[in-house]
This record gives structure tokens, sequence and C-alpha cells, in this order.
């Protein structure tokens, strides 16, 4: 499981089975793309490497740009997930937070196959649960931050003591374990 702290809670994430992954991708590499392009062309495309913007939280991103281009990011990101047809955006979040057997501070967000709890969970924290769709994205889709002829974002190992990673902030996290079992 590898961890980050995203609005001051721990959140837990174990990688999504392989097979739901890649039936994800239709899904969340045109919405990726055109956000890390639309990164790209705000902030000048000398100025970030896609490889660093993988590593980032969607805080570090955003605290990249410029406050001018605020409206801007604001007005790209509502095209970008308006682009998404009804029921796409519950999809994701479904398969990559409860495929992931995600947790905040432990808890699991989805301990019953209802979404009561993650419901309770993210009343009213948008923001927050933006920052965790980007964590799982960087953790399920490493190669979407690949630089042409490079390698992807490589995470240092993580703690050895307990076979878990984390970080503080809402910054990268540090490593991933495979799942147990």
């Amino acid at each position: 499981m590898t961890t980050r702290v995203v609005g001051g809670r721990t959140i837990g994430l174990h990688p999504v089975p392989a097979l739901l992954s890649f039936s994800l991708q239709p899904l969340v590499a045109p919405a990726v793309g055109r956000a890390l392009g639309m990164i790209l062309r705000l902030k000048g495309a000398e100025l970030m490497d896609p490889t660093a913007i993988g590593s980032m939280s969607a805080g570090d991103v955003l605290d990249a740009l410029p406050p001018e281009m605020a409206a801007d990011v604001a007005a790209e990101l509502g095209s970008i997930v308006g682009a998404l047809r009804p029921g796409d955006l519950q999809t994701i979040i479904h398969g990559l937070l409860q495929g992931g057997e995600a947790t905040v501070d432990g808890r699991p967000m989805w301990p019953s196959t209802d979404d009561k709890v993650f419901n309770e969970l993210f009343a009213g924290r948008t923001s927050e649960l933006w920052a965790i769709l980007w964590f799982a994205v960087q953790e399920n889709f490493p190669d979407f931050f690949r630089r042409r002829g490079g390698s992807a974002v490589k995470s240092p190992a993580p703690d050895q003591s307990n076979g878990s990673s984390t970080s503080s902030g809402d910054g990268p996290s540090t490593g991933s374990s495979p799942k147990a079992g």
C-alpha cells in the first residue's frame, strides 16, 4: 500500500488489478493527456518536465502555475471534466479508489458495496477528492508520465521497516509496495 497525506488525512492505495486498470485507460487517458497538455501550455513546455509532473501532487501542479492563470486553469479543468460522458467520472472513482481498496486514516472508503461511507468522508471536500484521484492516477498509470525515450517516474524504495511508504503534506508518495495476497 502506498500512502500520501491529502487534506490532513492519510490516504492509502493499493494498485488496482491490471485488467481493471487497463479497462479504465480509455476513460482516464484522454483526461490526463488534456490536463498535462494544459499544464505544459500554461506553464511553458520548456519549464515543466512531464516526468516531474508525474511525481507532483495536484496541489504542487496548481502551485507551480502563476496565480493569474487560475481562471484559465478552472475553465480548462471544467472543459476536461465536462467532456466525460455521464457516469464516467463515477466509474473512474469506483475503479481507482474502490478497486484499489483505498483507505482514509486506515478506514476503508468502501467497507461495503454501497457508497455511504465514501459519501460521508468526502461531502464538501471536492478539492481533496481531486487530489486523491490525481494520486491514484499517478500510482496506477505511471506510463502516462513517461518521457519519450525516457523512463517512467521512479519513486524511492519504500520504508523497509513496515513495507509501506508515506509522505507528508500533499506532496508525492515515497514509493509503493505490492499488495499482499
